[in-house]
């Protein structure tokens, strides 16, 4: 394993490095999304309102932590507006929300796109070794396998790395979508509640 790392060079390291910040940034977005979601608030607090109890309802809001209570407490503490001034205030929360859950998405996307590009940068950097060990008249064994190493090690790394990053990647963008949908359907589902729409 030591030898690889050493014969993939410098390119190699720095495609490592980027890849366990992307990964780090991925684990703390997992966190995020699957955690921090609370999908019985918004059960729970259409049975309290049906109920008349709007108040059961706001301190329940109040003590939750899901991203969706976020949503749902716009939507009681304006239950006095009209239901289009609660849905302009509601798809404020939601654009805010989502650049939370987007937080630091942006480097992972940043290298997706640059680890087989860099994969392809060693293995440019590798054949150049691999020529220069080569001479009209003999071959430099020695610089021909470091050159053929970096270029086969760096190409391989550039792809491996691509491939857990985006399924982690997929993932969350997934269940961003959800959580930012829930939130939209649940506000605007509890506010005609109140509003007696239904």
């Amino acid at each position: 394993m030591t030898k690889v790392l050493i014969s993939g060079g410098a390119i190699l390291w720095i495609i490592l490095l980027l890849s366990v910040l992307a990964l780090a940034v991925l684990l703390e977005r997992v966190y995020k999304v699957v955690l921090f979601e609370n999908n019985k608030a918004s059960l729970r607090i259409k049975n309290f309102i049906r109920e008349g109890n709007l108040e059961a309802a706001t301190n329940y809001v109040a003590s939750s932590k899901g991203y969706l209570s976020r949503a749902l407490s716009t939507v009681l503490m304006n239950s006095e507006d009209s239901l289009e001034v609660i849905k302009e205030k509601v798809s404020r929360v939601i654009i805010t929300t989502s650049m939370d859950l987007e937080k630091n998405l942006w480097f992972v996307r940043v290298v997706m796109n640059l680890a087989p590009v860099l994969g392809l940068l060693g293995t440019v950097t590798g054949m150049m070794k691999i020529f220069a060990g080569l001479s009209s008249t003999s071959i430099n064994q020695a610089q021909f396998s470091a050159g053929l190493s970096e270029a086969l090690v760096t190409t391989a790394a550039g792809l491996v790395a691509l491939v857990p990053l985006s399924l982690i990647y997929g993932f969350i963008e997934k269940r961003i979508d959800r959580i930012l949908l829930d939130m939209e359907a649940s506000s605007l589902e509890v506010a005609s509640i109140i509003k007696g729409d239904e």
